[in-house]
């Protein structure tokens, strides 16, 4: 899923509205005792049968302290998320900011 199935059109989209209304979020107390030391998460789906299938990640991947992206992952996910020339960009800026007297100039370049 990316930004694109995000806007206006897709929301309002009958199967999808129809697919949000069966979800239901619940706060896990377990989850909440793991932090700061893990940031997991677990899915539950329950079946027209009855039957429930659940999955349980204690730690999602691009969790910086147990399974961080690599710079290829994370100019990917950029691209994905902004479009090549912006990821190109925001790229070329993180790589700057070290170096620079002023970020100012920097920042300033951003779209």
């Amino acid at each position: 899923m990316g930004p694109e199935q995000l806007d206006d059109t897709h929301r309002a989209d009958p199967a999808v509205r129809a697919l949000a209304d069966k979800i239901t979020v619940v706060h896990a107390d377990d989850l909440d005792a793991a932090l700061p030391d893990h940031r997991g998460a677990r899915l539950t789906v329950e079946l027209r049968d009855g039957r429930r299938l659940q999955a349980h990640v204690t730690d999602p991947v691009g969790d910086v302290d147990h399974q961080p992206f690599d710079e290829r992952e994370i100019s990917d996910k950029l691209a994905r998320l902004l479009g090549d020339g912006t990821a190109r960009r925001v790229v070329e800026l993180s790589d700057a900011l070290p170096g620079a007297e002023d970020v100012g100039p920097l920042l300033g370049g951003l779209p």
